[in-house]
C-alpha cells in the first residue's frame, strides 16, 4: 500500500511539471507574437483587439485632391467626354470634394476635334468617379481657347477668349488673349453648378485672376498686394476717380494677422467751391481668409452721400438693368450710373436722377448696356459716380456693387 501512495506521489509530481512546462511554452508563444516575430493576428481578432486603430472619418478638403489611380489619367475619361457627332479628348484631369461632402468628383478638361481652325474646350464635372459609368454633374462647352481649374475655394473656374471684348476685337487669332473667367459653385438647392460672383472688385475682377496673382506674390512679385493701404492707393487711381492728393488713411484692420481691413479715401477740397468732403469707405479682405500672405481684396464701396440698393452684389442682370439708390442731389441729378465689364469698360451709362433738388433723396434710372461676350454671364460692376452730364467729378462720393452682367 505504501508503495502505490509513493508511486502515485510521483505521477502526480510529474504531470504537475508537464503542466508547468506547457504554460511556459505557451506564455513565451505570447510574448513571441507580441514582438512581431511570429505571424500577426486574424483579422477577427484585430477588429475585438482593444488596442486596435480605428480608421480616420472622412473630411471635405479644400481645393485640388489627388484623384484615385485608377481614374487620374486624361485617356481613362475621354470615353466619357466624346460621343458622335462631338468627338472629344481629355487633356486633364482634377479632382476635388466639389460637392461639399467627402467624397471626390472629377473635373475633366476636354479638346474639341474640329479638325483645324481655333482651339475650342469643353468642362465636365462626374461623381461616382470609379463607377464603371460616372455620374454626369454639369459641363460647359465650346470655351476658346478654354481652360479650367478647381479653386482653392472647391469651386470651378474657366478661362476662354472673348473674341469681341475691347482687348482682342478686330485682332486675329494668334493675338487673342485669354481675357474673360467664370466661376461655377455647387447648387444643393438645384442639383447643379450655378455661375457666380467674386465679391473681388480690385486689383482683381474674378477668383482665376486672384488666385493666378497670389502665385505670383508667394514667388516675390507685386508685393504692394500684401498692403492694404497701398492696394487702395491703387484702387482709387484706377476706379474711384478721386483726386491724386486725396487723403488715403487706414481705419481698422489690414495688419499681417487680419482677415478684414477698412480704409477711407476722402477727397481734396476743390478750391473755391466746396468741402470737405465725406470719406469714401473701401472695405477689403484676405483672398480666401488667408492671413498668412494672402493678397488683399477690394470688396466693398460705400459713401455717406451715395449708395445703391439695387441691383444687389451677385445679382445677374439683362439689358436694361433698373438701377434705385439714393444720393445727395445738385437739380436733382444725383450721378451717373456705369455699367464696368469684365475688363473694367464702361458698355453702357445713364444719369441718375432724382426728385429731391438740392437735398439728399431716392432715384432709380434704367442703363441699357452691349456686352461683349454672348455666350452667358460675365463678372462686371455697376457704379455710381458723382458727376454731371460732362463728366465732371463733383467729389460728393461713390458707390459700387459687384455683379453678373448677361447679354
Amino acid at each position: 500500500m505504501k508503495s502505490f501512495f509513493l508511486q502515485r506521489k510521483n505521477w502526480f509530481s510529474a504531470l504537475s511539471l508537464l503542466f508547468l512546462l506547457v504554460l511556459s511554452l505557451a506564455a513565451c508563444s505570447t510574448n513571441a507574437s507580441g514582438n512581431g516575430s511570429s505571424k500577426p493576428p486574424s483579422t477577427a481578432d484585430a477588429a475585438t483587439s482593444p488596442i486596435s486603430t480605428p480608421s480616420s472619418t472622412p473630411t471635405v478638403q479644400m481645393g485640388a485632391q489627388p484623384c484615385p489611380d485608377a481614374v487620374k489619367t486624361p485617356a481613362s475619361w475621354t470615353p466619357f467626354v466624346s460621343a458622335p457627332p462631338d468627338i472629344r479628348v481629355a487633356d486633364s484631369v482634377s479632382c476635388g470634394n466639389l460637392l461639399g461632402k467627402p467624397s471626390l468628383q472629377a473635373m475633366v478638361v476636354a479638346r474639341e476635334i474640329l479638325g483645324g481652325g481655333p482651339v475650342y474646350r469643353s468642362i465636365f464635372v462626374f461623381d461616382k468617379i470609379t463607377d464603371p459609368k460616372p455620374q454626369l454633374l454639369f459641363q460647359v462647352g465650346h470655351l476658346l481657347k478654354g481652360e479650367a481649374q478647381i479653386s482653392g475655394y472647391s469651386t470651378i473656374l474657366t478661362a476662354q477668349v472673348d473674341r469681341n471684348s475691347s482687348l482682342n476685337k478686330g485682332k486675329p487669332y494668334a493675338a487673342w488673349t485669354t481675357d474673360l473667367f467664370r466661376e461655377f459653385q455647387w447648387s444643393q438647392g438645384t442639383r447643379t453648378f450655378v455661375q457666380v460672383a467674386f465679391p473681388g472688385l480690385f486689383p482683381d475682377l474674378t477668383r482665376y485672376q486672384a488666385e493666378k496673382d497670389q502665385l505670383l506674390v508667394n514667388q516675390g512679385h507685386q508685393p504692394w498686394k500684401l498692403d492694404a493701404l497701398s492696394t487702395t492707393k491703387l484702387f482709387a487711381k484706377a476706379l474711384l476717380r478721386t483726386p491724386a492728393d486725396s487723403a488715403v488713411v487706414l481705419v481698422s484692420g489690414g495688419g499681417v494677422h487680419d482677415v478684414d481691413a477698412v480704409v477711407h479715401v476722402t477727397p481734396s477740397v476743390l478750391v473755391g467751391c466746396c468741402g470737405p468732403f465725406p470719406p469714401i469707405k473701401v472695405t477689403l479682405s484676405r483672398l480666401e481668409g488667408n492671413t498668412s500672405n494672402g493678397i488683399w481684396i477690394v470688396v466693398g464701396v460705400t459713401s455717406e452721400y451715395k449708395t445703391i440698393t439695387a441691383p444687389q452684389k451677385g445679382d445677374r442682370l439683362n439689358s436694361p438693368v433698373a438701377v434705385t439708390g439714393s444720393g445727395s442731389q445738385f437739380e436733382s441729378q444725383v450721378g451717373i450710373v456705369h455699367l464696368l465689364d469684365h475688363l473694367s469698360t464702361d458698355i453702357g451709362h445713364s444719369i441718375a436722377m432724382g426728385t429731391s433738388g438740392f437735398k439728399s433723396g431716392p432715384f432709380s434710372v434704367n442703363v441699357s448696356y452691349e456686352a461683349s461676350f454672348q455666350g452667358g454671364a460675365q463678372e462686371g460692376i455697376v457704379v455710381l459716380y458723382d458727376e454731371n452730364g460732362g463728366g465732371t467729378s463733383l467729389r460728393g462720393g461713390v458707390a459700387m456693387v459687384k455683379v453678373l452682367i448677361s447679354k
